[in-house]
């Protein structure tokens, strides 16, 4: 039987310290499009409606062949669902099914079967593929899938992954989100609340780590390719950095909380 998710009073602890990714990581710094003022703009306005979006987006997914009302979003979530439904591998289907299966249940998966769940959920395969329609880029099928851009993406993908989760566990704690790294982490090793979001930001230290050490492992395979390719993997590099900056500059996860955190790293459950 699937543990169950933890008490939400986590022994009483009323606050946590997140760990300071931004520096232990070692990455570089974050690439600023002209563009970013206006869009954070846009992106915190959107943010503002998000629940209401996500129970649209929630419906559609959970019904695609039902039209419930006339709403394009609705619709076009339909339609994409569908789509993936019949065109997405069976492997990829059933990891997404699961994690909705989880969490309507409140069950929390093991580690290892977490780690494979989250590369498929967090979307970072689709940036990945936006960092090369982006830049137009034309990499061969045969370097995309070479076992050391394969190691990149992983990485690159668990670090976002995993400190997202960080980031977002406050929020999830309270709709009882059981995929989220720390809440597995305290329910399968028995972790309290600040061990476990040590624990997952060593983890993503690891990450980080393994991402650096693996860049200076790229065979070269011409100056063009090679240049597209160092273009691809500085895209996946500042999605890494990114994700910590805005993580930390939103409202998403920490409210009116953001000034504090971003000062103090500590938020209050």
């Amino acid at each position: 039987m699937s543990p169950k998710f933890p008490s939400r009073d986590e022994g009483g602890v009323r606050s946590i310290i997140l760990p300071d990714l931004v520096t232990q990581c070692n990455l570089g710094s974050p690439q600023l499009n002209r563009h970013r003022k206006q869009v954070t703009r846009e992106s915190e306005q959107w943010f503002l409606h998000v629940h209401i979006i996500t129970k649209i987006v929630l419906d559609a997914l959970n019904d695609p062949y039902t039209v419930k009302t006339s709403l394009r979003l609705e619709q076009m979530t339909r339609d994409s669902d569908k789509h993936m439904l019949q065109t997405a591998r069976t492997g990829v289907q059933k990891r997404v099914d699961q994690q909705t299966r989880d969490r309507a249940a409140g069950r929390v998966p093991s580690l290892d079967t977490y780690i494979s769940l989250r590369r498929d959920t967090s979307g970072c395969k689709t940036c990945w593929a936006l960092i090369e329609y982006a830049n137009n880029l034309k990499i061969p099928d045969e370097i995309i899938e070479h076992p050391i851009i394969k190691a990149l993406n992983d990485a690159a993908t668990d670090f976002v992954g995993w400190s997202n989760d960080l980031y977002s566990y406050n929020k999830e704690r309270c709709t009882n989100d059981s995929h989220n790294m720390v809440i597995i982490v305290m329910t399968q090793k028995g972790l309290g609340v600040q061990a476990a979001i040590d624990f997952v930001g060593d983890l993503c230290k690891q990450a980080a780590d393994s991402f650096i050490r693996t860049k200076t492992e790229l065979p070269s395979w011409g100056l063009q390719i090679d240049r597209e390719v160092g273009i691809y993997v500085d895209g996946m590099e500042s999605w890494m950095v990114g994700v910590m900056h805005w993580s930390l500059q939103c409202v998403r996860y920490f409210g009116s909380q953001v000034k504090e955190v971003q000062l103090t790293r500590r938020v209050q459950l």
